[in-house]
């Protein structure tokens, strides 16, 4: 079926109480797991007084929201989980204008090649050691899976990286900082190597986050995390921990996680011929940094990188369509277990 217009939404929208829940939910039923919201959400409600939503015992505001508290910006109407949600939704006696705010946002079919530019970070920093500049760079790669989509994006991507360093030994970089202060960079996404901490313990690996999330907000930035994978040389520390330690500070300041070492994990248990770890077995294989990039494709634009044109030399169009598959799977089922 076709999209409602804002004028239709509205009026079945509009006047719904708490206890029509379940139209609501009927009216979002609506327009299937193929429809999308497009555009930015916390912008639109800025059209209404200033809505929260009570999660986690906390009221969250919707610059948090918009990047975290429901995962991207893009998702699916049923993946932003109306209904699902609907219990937590409470302003000052209020109930369904968020929820409208939601519907009004603007529920449309997946762009078609006559859509404009999808709305995306325009600027993204990567920040990180050789697990980022391995083959190339993951901004290059990530850089041309996007301009590969239809419709286009364009996205200025840059890094900051250097090798076997860990973000406190970035931390110490005075170019690193200037970077992120003097680069208008709308994310920035950062890359700790847990296993090389000399602490053996992932404390630090917090106080690090803290400290660059503070930065990049004071200068109008955003931040994520690219979570990377455990290796042989380093033993202290395993993938169950480095996951347990990314959801914790993504939990504590609300940062989106790619999971780059949660979809190493998955891609190498269905075909375990596809290497993503090279002779050293701690970087990556060209397959395991074009996987990286789907994952963080998926995460920072929240839709599927399943279809992509864009392959390197090295992999396939059959190996791409399965790597970017296992990007799209392990992304979902890491924001379904928040």
């Amino acid at each position: 079926m076709g999209s409602l217009s804002f004028a239709e939404i509205f009026s079945q929208v509009h006047g719904l109480q708490r206890e029509d829940a379940g139209q609501l939910g009927g009216l979002a039923g609506q327009f299937g797991e193929d429809h999308i919201f497009r555009g930015n959400v916390s912008g639109f409600v800025r059209m209404f007084p200033p809505w929260s939503i009570e999660r986690n015992g906390r009221l969250r505001q919707w610059e948090e929201l918009e990047w975290c508290g429901f995962g991207s910006p893009w998702a699916t109407l049923t993946e932003r989980c109306l209904v699902a949600y609907f219990g937590g939704v409470k302003h000052r006696g209020h109930t369904l204008i968020l929820a409208m705010a939601f519907l009004c946002a603007a529920c449309r079919r997946v762009p078609s090649a006559s859509s404009p530019v999808l709305k995306a970070p325009n600027r993204i920093l990567f920040v990180g050691n050789s697990f980022t500049y391995y083959n190339g760079g993951l901004e290059n790669h990530f850089r041309q899976l996007a301009e590969s989509a239809n419709p286009l994006l364009t996205p200025k991507t840059d890094r900051a990286a250097k090798g076997g360093a860990t973000l406190k030994i970035l931390q110490g970089e005075k170019w690193v900082h200037e970077k992120i202060r003097d680069g208008h960079y709308d994310l920035v996404i950062l890359q700790e190597d847990i296993p090389e901490l000399t602490e053996h313990e992932v404390a630090p690996f917090f106080e690090q986050v803290r400290l660059f999330d503070r930065e990049i907000r004071a200068a109008g930035g955003r931040t994520a995390l690219f979570m990377a994978w455990p290796y042989e040389r380093l033993k202290w520390v395993g993938l169950d921990q480095i996951e347990q330690a990314h959801r914790a500070i993504s939990k504590e300041l609300s940062l989106p996680v790619a999971p780059v070492g949660a979809a190493f994990r998955r891609s190498l248990e269905t075909r375990p011929g596809l290497a993503m770890l090279g002779p050293d077995r701690e970087h990556e294989t060209i397959h395991g940094t074009y996987l990286a990039a789907s994952v963080i494709y998926a995460v920072v634009l929240g839709v599927n990188p399943t279809g992509l044109p864009y392959c390197p030399e090295g992999v396939s169009a059959e190996e791409a369509s399965f790597l970017q598959g296992i990007a799209w799977s392990t992304v979902k089922d890491w924001q379904k277990a928040r």
